[in-house]
């Protein structure tokens, strides 16, 4: 009997040092197909930046790319010119394109811009976005929104480099369409906006060990576009804003 019971225990301990060694091997091959992976998308965003064409033309491309290469659902890269929020590239349609444009009304991905953060979130009938900030210089410029497949996943190596590659071409299209010079003002009011004060109102109060400020917001702006016009809404603002600056 005791003799049965060792010859269990071996056979226990081999499947065990088997197990652990398959295992092994099943994550060496993983991590080989990341980098084999890795090194593709890189060389594709080499060759895509290399070309000829516009910026725009180039973000386009490589977002029809990263949709095909990684079987996404969809995948939106969006663009902050410091007035409006554009969509620069999309396979979604246009009524859902439009909800997009508003997605910082949220307000956990308000937080993930305010912090650069990528998160998953939900944001009305889209469940389990990828939301992924664009930053170039410190300057909020955009983001990058995609909806993976169940069953094929990103890792959060590639993640970043697409978020990265799409960055840098967000750049070269800030050069095209003067960023440089943009100061975050509000075209209307010609007063600061919230985005400054992620960016360069953010870098100044990071100067001084103690600061205030003051938002205003007009509670029923919305009201006012939609039951009067949008016409009256833009004047609402200016008048405002005048009056506010009037003090200063």
């Amino acid at each position: 009997m005791p003799y049965i019971i060792t010859i269990e225990l071996i056979i226990v301990v081999i499947l065990l040092i088997y197990m652990i060694y398959i295992k092994k091997q099943i994550s060496n091959v993983i991590s080989s197909k990341e980098k084999v992976e890795k090194l593709y998308i890189l060389k594709k965003i080499v060759e895509i930046s290399s070309e000829t064409t516009s910026t725009d033309e180039k973000i386009r491309k490589l977002n029809d790319t990263i949709i095909d290469e990684f079987k996404l659902l969809s995948s939106s890269i969006i663009y902050f010119d410091g007035i409006d929020f554009l969509v620069k590239a999309t396979n979604l349609e246009e009524k859902d394109t439009k909800k997009l444009l508003q997605i910082d009304r949220n307000n956990e991905i308000k937080d993930a811009i305010e912090k650069n953060n990528v998160i998953y979130t939900n944001f009305e009938n889209m469940k389990k976005i990828l939301f992924c900030p664009l930053y170039y210089e410190n300057i909020f410029v955009g983001y990058w929104i995609l909806k993976e497949r169940e069953d094929f996943k990103i890792s959060k190596d590639i993640v970043e480099i697409l978020r990265k590659a799409i960055r840098e071409m967000i750049s070269s299209l800030s050069y095209e369409t003067s960023l440089e010079q943009m100061t975050r003002t509000d075209y209307y009011s010609n007063l600061k906006t919230n985005e400054y004060m992620l960016t360069e109102g953010r870098n100044i109060l990071d100067k001084y060990d103690a600061s205030e400020i003051a938002m205003l917001k007009i509670t029923n702006l919305v009201e006012i576009n939609d039951e009067i016009s949008r016409d009256a809404g833009n004047k609402t603002i200016i008048l405002i804003a005048n009056e506010i600056s009037s003090f200063f």
